[in-house]
C-alpha cells in the first residue's frame, strides 16, 4: 500500500473533520493536563509507560483537542511505530514525514509557516527515530512532536539530546485515578476528595490522622461507596480499559491479551528476551506465591534458567510495571546498614493482573493481601518521588509488612485486617521501632481509626 494512501486512512480526520468516537474514551487519565500544557513548548513530549495504561488514548484526546481548537486537521498527524504499511520497506520516520509534508500538506518539511503536530504511538519500533526527531528540532522546524512508547533509552542519549525530550512517565492508574473515573455511583468525588487530608499518608503520617480525625463524622458518610469503589478496584485493578469491559471475565481475558502482548511485542523484544514465553510463565510463578520470600535460584530453578538469566527476567518484570521486589531490611548500627541479600518479596504491581493470571473472579478470603500489595504500590510512588526505597523487615518470628526508608528517616507500616492478628502485628511494629529507632509507624486497618503513642492506625478506605 501506497504510505501516503496509508495515512490517509488511519487519520481520517483530514476527511470528516473529526475523530472518530470509538477512539475517544469517555474516561481519560489526568495526565491529559499536563499534554494539553505542553503543547507550546518546543520540547518533544515523551509518555512513556506499559502496554494497556492509556498511552493511545491520550494520544487520539490530544488530536481531538487539536482539531476543536481550529487547527487546520491536516496538520494533525498520528501513526504508530507497528504500521507495517508506513515501515516495512525500511522507510525511515524521515522519509515518511518528508511524504506527508509534500503529498498531504505540499509544503516545504522544513519551512513550516503554521505549526504541525506530529504523534507517533509506538515510537520504540521506528529504528533511528531519535536522530530524525532529535534533528528536527536542532533546526527549529516548526513541529511539535508526541510521542509514545513503553519503555525509554533517553539515558543513554547526551545530556544536550535529553534536554529536548520532556518525559512523562504512565504507571497504572492507583486507587485515587480508579475511583475518580468511576462515575457509576451516586457519591459527589468534589466533596469526598476535599474531605481527604492535604497531608502525605507516608511523609507526614501525623498531619494526615490528624485531618482524618477533624473529618470523621462528615466521611462517615461516604464509607459506603468508598468501600464498594475499593472492592471493585481491587479486583479489577487499575487500568482504565477496565471500565469499558461488560464483565469481569471479559475484562481479565483482555488483561491477559494486554499482557501477552506487552511480554511478547514489547517487553521481550526490547530486552532480547528468545524465550518471552518464560516472562509469562514467571508472572503465574510470582502471583501464585503471594508475598513468600523466595530466593532467586529456587525461582529460577522453576523454569529452567540459572540465577543470572532470572535476575534478568525479573529485572525486566520489573522496569515493565509487571512485577516488584522487597528485599528485607537489616540495619547494623543506627541508621546506617545493609540489606541482607538472600530471599526477597516477589509481588504483581496490579492486582488486576494477579487476579486476572489466577482467575480470580471475586476478592478471596485474604483481603489484607490485596490490600498489602495496594499500599505497597502506593509506597512505591512516594519514594520514587522523594528518593529512598521500600523493603519488608522479618526477624525469626517478627515481621513488619513495609519499611519505607527516605532519607534518615524509616517508617514501618503494617497491614491489620484480620482481628485475631491485631495485638501480634502492633507488637511486631513496636519492636521495629525500638531496634531502629524509628519514632513513627502506620497500622492500615479495617475500620480502625486512632493513635496509639506514634502508631497511627489508618483505614485502608480513609486513604
Amino acid at each position: 500500500m501506497n504510505p501516503v494512501y496509508a495515512l490517509q486512512k488511519i487519520n481520517t480526520w483530514w476527511k470528516t473533520g473529526e475523530v472518530d468516537h470509538i477512539y475517544l474514551h469517555k474516561r481519560i487519565r489526568s495526565e491529559f493536563t499536563d499534554i494539553l500544557k505542553s503543547l507550546g513548548n518546543g520540547l518533544i513530549t515523551n509518555i512513556v509507560g506499559p502496554t494497556g495504561v492509556g498511552k493511545t488514548s491520550l494520544l487520539y484526546h490530544t488530536v481531538n483537542h487539536l482539531i476543536k481548537s481550529q487547527i487546520s486537521p491536516l496538520r494533525v498527524i498520528f501513526f504508530g511505530g507497528d504500521e507495517m504499511t508506513l515501515f516495512g520497506e525500511h522507510r525511515s520516520v524521515g522519509s515518511l514525514l518528508e511524504m506527508y509534508a509534500t503529498d498531504i500538506l505540499h509544503e516545504n518539511l522544513f519551512a513550516f509557516k503554521e505549526p504541525v503536530y506530529i504523534l507517533i504511538d509506538d515510537i520504540q519500533l521506528i529504528d533511528d527515530w531519535q536522530i530524525y526527531l532529535l534533528n528536527y528540532r536542532q533546526k527549529a522546524v516548526n513541529i511539535k512532536f508526541i510521542i509514545a512508547q513503553t519503555h525509554s533509552n533517553n539515558n543513554a542519549l547526551p545530556d544536550d539530546a535529553q534536554s529536548k525530550i520532556s518525559v512523562m512517565p504512565l504507571t497504572q492508574p492507583q486507587f485515587a485515578e480508579f475511583y475518580g473515573a468511576l462515575r457509576v455511583l451516586d457519591i459527589d468525588l468534589i466533596r469526598f476528595k476535599s474531605l481527604l487530608p492535604g497531608a502525605s499518608l507516608f511523609g507526614d503520617p501525623s498531619g494526615y490522622y490528624d485531618e482524618l480525625s477533624a473529618n470523621i463524622y462528615a466521611l462517615s458518610d461516604y464509607k459506603p461507596f468508598k468501600t464498594q469503589i475499593m472492592d471493585e478496584y481491587l479486583l479489577g485493578g487499575g487500568y482504565l480499559a477496565y471500565f469499558s469491559a461488560p464483565g469481569i471475565v471479559e475484562w481479565q481475558t483482555s488483561l491477559l491479551s494486554i499482557i501477552d502482548r506487552a511480554l511478547y511485542r514489547d517487553v521481550g523484544a526490547a530486552n532480547f528476551i528468545k524465550s518471552p514465553q518464560k516472562l509469562k510463565r514467571l508472572l503465574y510463578i510470582i502471583a501464585a506465591h503471594g508475598a513468600l520470600e523466595q530466593s532467586f535460584g529456587s525461582v529460577g530453578r522453576a523454569l529452567y534458567v540459572d540465577t543470572s538469566t532470572i535476575i534478568g527476567y525479573i529485572t525486566t518484570l520489573c522496569e515493565s510495571g509487571f512485577a516488584g521486589v522487597s528485599e528485607n531490611f537489616s540495619v547494623t548500627s543506627g541508621l546506617e546498614g545493609r540489606v541482607i541479600r538472600k530471599n526477597k518479596r516477589l509481588y504483581i504491581c496490579d492486582t488486576g493482573v494477579h487476579n486476572a493470571l489466577l482467575r480470580n473472579t471475586g476478592i478471596t478470603a485474604d483481603y489484607g493481601a490485596y490490600v498489602t500489595t495496594s499500599c505497597l504500590y502506593m509506597a512505591r510512588e512516594y519514594v520514587t518521588e522523594n528518593g529512598g526505597d521500600v523493603f519488608f523487615w522479618k526477624d525469626g518470628n517478627r515481621s513488619v509488612d513495609l519499611i519505607i526508608s527516605v532519607g534518615d528517616t524509616l517508617l514501618p507500616v503494617a497491614i491489620s485486617y484480620q482481628r485475631e492478628y491485631a495485638d501480634r502485628i502492633v507488637k511486631n511494629v513496636r519492636a521495629f521501632m525500638r531496634s531502629y529507632d524509628a519514632k513513627r509507624a502506620l497500622v492500615i486497618t479495617k475500620d480502625v481509626l486512632k493513635n496509639e503513642d506514634g502508631i497511627f492506625f489508618i483505614p485502608y478506605w480513609m486513604i
